[in-house]
This record gives structure tokens, C-alpha cells and sequence, in this order.
């Protein structure tokens, strides 16, 4: 990843912190100015999927997750290209997600690789149980809620029904584990030092004994798991992404030609609900009209 593609993901990270739904849609509208940005930003995924496949672990959960919503578009319950999984109304709660992975992975980072392990431990029980959350809000439940065609509260049974609709992805979900996150959440973990193990309780339920190794191989796990779903997601959107690059920098090359205002046009139309592409096609047919030839 460039330095430049890097500056353009964490300035999208400061908007979403810091404005308000209708500012934040207002700091993305299409300009010719912040369409390069567009670009970096579609670079950076690319290479964000790129390193997904160097390793084969995680290039097969991703194929996995590609052949997932494969089923789900055949079956009619989501478009991966044109349907997002988290609707406008989701704004507030994707930036409470968004602020919440920034701190604990700064605190993860700091204690990771402390010798006290307390500190230890409490860094990969914060990042497991926010890895678990993110993934869960972003994804677990909104795709259980689409094959069971209802809203879906619970992560566990939003886990439960992913894998009853496509058992191939439990390769996928296997690091989630909700007596882990239920245990995190509710304070009921410990660490047993005669036994070097990180133990995790939940009601009435067989505590579960993981290793400090195992336990922090789990999170990383959890962590890959997340950004294969991404990956995979984001795999369908590329050609619209690439299709909408060729096309926008189409627009500012008529708009020069007929002396329109790029900027002044697009927010005429797309915000009446128009595409770009629809413009697109209505530009290309005043050149016409004026005799103009198209340029390539």
C-alpha cells in the first residue's frame, strides 16, 4: 500500500469520526477534485485483497466467502455488487464500530507484546471481543437476516444460520466463538497460571481452556476471518468500481467540451437519483446533438 492510498483510508476513518451523516455524505459527493481519492481508495482495496491471496489460508476462506455470496446472489436474497449490507440508517452505529476498532487496536499494539501478562491477555480479550463485535454488526447478522428473510439480534444464532445455509464457510467462522465473547463480556475469564491457561466461563456451560498461544492465535484468526469477508465482498464490486473510474473522468472530459459545470451538473442529478451513468449518456448525446464527435 502507498503512502498516498494510506492517507485517503485514514482520512475517510477521520470523517466518519468526526461528522455528522448528512456532512460526512456531503465530504464523499463526486467532485473533480476528490475523485483521485476515489481512485487510491479503489487501489487500496485491491491490494488489501492482494495480500489475502499470498497466503493460502486466507485466499481459501476468501474463495470460500466469494462462493458464499455466489449462493446468495443465485437465491435472490443479496446483491454483493449493488445492496449494502448496512443501510444509511446504520450511519451512527458503523462509526461507533469504526472509533472503537481505532482504540483497541492502538491498546492491542501497546500490550501485545508486554511481559506482564495480565496486560497481555486483557490487549487480545479487548481486540478478540471488538473483532467479534465489528464482524458480527457488519456482516454475521446483516447476511443471516437476508437468507432468514428477518431481523436477526443475536450473534451466535447469526453464526449458527451462515453455516446452515453454507457449511463451507465454518472454515471461515470457526474463530468465533460466542462462549469466548460472552465470557469477555461479562468479566467471567481468568488466567490459571499453574495450568498456562486462559480459561472462559459462560453460565452453565463446560468452561473452555485455551493456551496463551492458542488463545492469541484465535484473535488473529478472527481478525484474518474479517478482512476475508471484506475481501470477498469487495471482489464483486471491483468491476462497478473500475466502470465508474472510466466513466467520471468521461464526464469531466464532455463537461470540458460543452463548457458545463462538472460539479454543478453532478450534484443536479445524482441527487434527484440519477446515475452517473445515465449522465453520462445524456452528455454523450449533446455532443451529438452538436455534431461533436465523441472522444475515446
Amino acid at each position: 500500500m502507498t503512502n498516498a492510498e494510506e492517507d485517503v483510508t485514514d482520512k475517510m476513518g477521520r470523517l466518519l469520526d468526526d461528522l455528522s451523516k448528512e456532512d460526512y455524505e456531503k465530504a464523499l459527493f463526486p467532485t473533480r477534485s476528490n475523485w483521485s481519492d476515489f481512485e487510491k481508495l479503489v487501489d487500496w482495496l485491491r491490494w488489501k485483497r492482494s495480500i489475502v491471496n499470498q497466503h493460502e489460508d486466507s485466499k481459501k476462506k476468501c474463495e470460500i466467502m466469494i462462493n458464499f455470496f455466489s449462493k446468495l446472489e443465485a437465491d435472490h436474497l443479496y446483491d454483493p455488487v449493488f445492496e449494502d449490507l448496512i443501510g444509511e440508517d446504520h450511519f451512527e452505529e458503523t462509526k461507533k464500530i469504526n472509533i472503537s476498532t481505532e482504540i483497541t487496536m492502538d491498546n492491542f499494539r501497546s500490550g501485545i507484546e508486554s511481559p506482564d501478562i495480565k496486560r497481555k491477555l486483557d490487549s487480545i480479550c479487548r481486540m478478540y471481543a471488538v473483532t467479534y463485535e465489528r464482524t458480527c454488526k457488519l456482516h454475521f447478522k446483516p447476511l443471516a437476516a437476508r437468507i432468514l428473510k428477518k431481523e436477526v439480534n443475536s450473534c451466535g444464532l447469526a453464526i449458527q444460520q451462515i453455516k446452515a445455509y453454507d457449511s463451507a464457510t465454518e472454515l471461515v467462522l470457526d474463530p468465533f466463538i460466542p462462549q469466548v465473547r460472552n465470557s469477555i463480556d461479562h468479566t467471567d475469564w481468568y488466567y490459571d497460571k499453574q495450568r498456562d491457561l486462559v480459561i472462559f466461563e459462560d453460565r452453565d456451560k463446560p468452561p473452555l481452556g485455551f493456551t496463551v498461544s492458542e488463545f492469541q492465535n484465535l484473535s488473529h484468526f478472527a481478525m484474518i476471518s474479517d478482512v476475508c469477508i471484506s475481501a470477498a465482498r469487495d471482489s464483486f464490486k471491483e468491476p462497478l468500481w473500475k466502470a465508474i473510474i472510466v466513466d467520471s473522468k468521461k464526464v469531466v472530459k464532455y463537461c470540458d467540451i460543452l463548457g458545463i459545470d462538472h460539479d454543478a451538473l453532478l450534484e443536479k442529478y445524482l441527487l434527484r437519483g440519477y446515475s452517473l451513468f445515465e449522465v453520462l449518456w445524456r452528455l454523450e448525446q449533446k455532443l451529438k446533438q452538436k455534431g461533436i464527435k465523441i472522444p475515446n
